[in-house]
């Protein structure tokens, strides 16, 4: 997917930055300085929200997982709880974790702790998206 993504972006660009690797290509366009991470990640966020949630994922949501982790930025896992919510499928409450200090907490036998290890476009300023080298750095605690 993060090729895909990298083509669609350079392509609303009009360049080119010869690379496949998604962690080389947002290190290259932080040093562009026409260009901007944000408007990047932006992008990435409006492909995302467009990705419907599919039976595959009600499924995933009515399995009893005790805990999910993830490194996707999507919302379809969120999205698939939400529309099993209330119905015969439902069997737990996804529970969010998106930084360190919010992993320590044992859950209830009717929640599902939620960690999304490379941000998300819920809230990118509270949770920035994890790209770049510089990122996964910062994000290196949170993967502890």
């Amino acid at each position: 997917m993060s090729y895909e993504v990298m083509e669609l972006y350079q392509t609303k660009l009009g360049r080119d930055f010869g690379t496949k690797d998604i962690v080389e290509f947002v290190d290259m366009l932080q040093e562009q300085r026409d260009l901007s991470r944000k408007d990047f990640d932006n992008f990435v966020d409006s492909l995302l929200r467009r990705l419907p949630v599919t039976e595959a994922h009600k499924t995933l949501a009515s399995i009893p997982w005790r805990q999910i982790i993830t490194t996707n930025y999507d919302l379809l896992v969120e999205r698939a709880f939400d529309e099993v919510a209330n119905t015969s499928n439902e069997k737990f409450k996804l529970i969010r974790v998106r930084k360190k200090q919010e992993y320590s907490f044992h859950t209830a036998n009717n929640e599902v702790k939620y960690i999304k290890l490379n941000g998300s476009i819920e809230d990118k300023k509270e949770y920035p998206l994890v790209f770049s080298s510089n990122d996964f750095k910062e994000a290196r605690k949170f993967y502890k």
